[in-house]
């Protein structure tokens, strides 16, 4: 059984109750209109939607077989492929060019960040070694300026004896 024949035979048992009639607008209505204009020239009894719905089909096969008609031969046919092969094959080259190289752009952002981070901690422990060394001399200025104000004081102590 042919793929008309078979449509034939399920469309044979629809009653006009399974019929389901969309009365909403969409964009295809145009199209509907178009499909109830030949309905009705075709003077296809109302009660018969399934021989209306066969005859919609084999046009719309008749259709198919004119456009596959129009390659006449299978040369151009194939031609056709190989040509669409090769567009394949150059998109399919170029997205791979260009996510190489994002992953190159995404290699350097990464190691220009691992660079900046190492600097920064660079900069960070060059900073704490400072502030060690500061807070020792401040220690020791500190232990000098007691020393200093003790030697002072037994100064004044002695001077007033």
């Amino acid at each position: 059984m042919d793929r008309i024949e078979a449509i034939e035979h399920n469309t044979m048992g629809m009653n006009n109750e399974d019929t389901v009639i969309n009365t909403g607008f969409n964009e295809n209505d145009d199209i509907i209109s178009n499909e109830n204009k030949y309905y009705n020239e075709t003077g296809i009894d109302n009660d018969d939607d399934a021989e209306w719905i066969t005859s919609c089909f084999k046009e719309s096969y008749q259709d198919l077989q004119n456009h596959l008609n129009d390659f006449k031969t299978k040369s151009k046919l194939e031609d056709v492929i190989r040509q669409l092969i090769i567009e394949l094959d150059d998109i399919s080259t170029n997205l791979n060019i260009a996510a190489s190289e994002r992953q190159k752009v995404s290699f350097i952002k990464r190691k220009n960040l691992e660079d900046a981070i190492q600097q920064k901690q660079e900069l960070k422990n060059k900073l704490e070694k400072e502030i060690e060394d500061i807070d020792q001399k401040l220690v020791e200025l500190r232990k000098t300026l007691g020393d200093a104000f003790e030697s002072m004081q037994l100064e004044v102590q002695h001077g007033k004896s």
